[in-house]
């Protein structure tokens, strides 16, 4: 057996060739774990609190044809929805029928997670005597549909930023330094 030394540097103390190959070997250390879980719950309450039952977020990203974000959820708490919806100044009658239809996503295409995905699908019986509701149930619907791309664009933007954050250059060396990585002379962990 032989015993072999060498002579090991912390990140600081390497040439700026060296730190530059440890960062461009590290590039996916602060995102090869489940990084965006914090911000997928964050944003899961962020849509139960606008209304949306059983949020559940999808994403990819980033970079590339398809990426995106987008989310189902399985019905609505019509009070939390309202208070957005009422801003376009709708009647209370309207309020109370929206409380006996059950509104939920339709996914239009498993391979990708954009918002353009899913769509809002309405369940409710239609009463041909009263065509203006069905009109205003429908008007909801169309406006419910923006605001949820608008949302899935929101957590998108979010992700994207958190990711984005995640791996640049002073990221990567918080990271090093916090677990006291060491490296040979060349850059390589020791």
């Amino acid at each position: 057996m032989r015993v072999k030394q060498i002579t090991v540097y912390e990140f600081e103390e390497l040439s700026p060739k060296a730190k530059r190959k440890v960062i461009d070997d590290f590039q996916n250390i602060n995102v090869d774990y489940e990084w965006h879980e914090p911000k997928i719950d964050y944003w899961q309450e962020k849509l139960k609190e606008y209304g949306f039952n059983n949020p559940k977020i999808y994403f990819s990203g980033f970079y590339s044809q398809g990426d995106g974000a987008c989310f189902d959820f399985n019905g609505l708490d019509i009070e939390k929805i309202w208070a957005h919806y009422n801003q376009v100044k709708h009647s209370t009658w309207l309020k109370a029928y929206l409380g006996e239809c059950f509104f939920k996503t339709h996914t239009s295409c498993s391979r990708y997670s954009h918002a353009n995905t899913r769509m809002v699908v309405c369940d409710y019986y239609s009463n041909k005597a009263y065509p203006h509701l069905d009109k205003a149930i429908r008007e909801f619907e169309r406006w419910l549909e923006g605001f949820r791309i608008d949302l899935c664009q929101e957590i998108y933007n979010s992700l994207q930023k958190e990711y984005e954050s995640l791996i640049t250059d002073e990221a990567i060396i918080d990271t090093i330094k916090c677990n006291d990585y060491e490296f040979t002379a060349e850059g390589k962990i020791a």
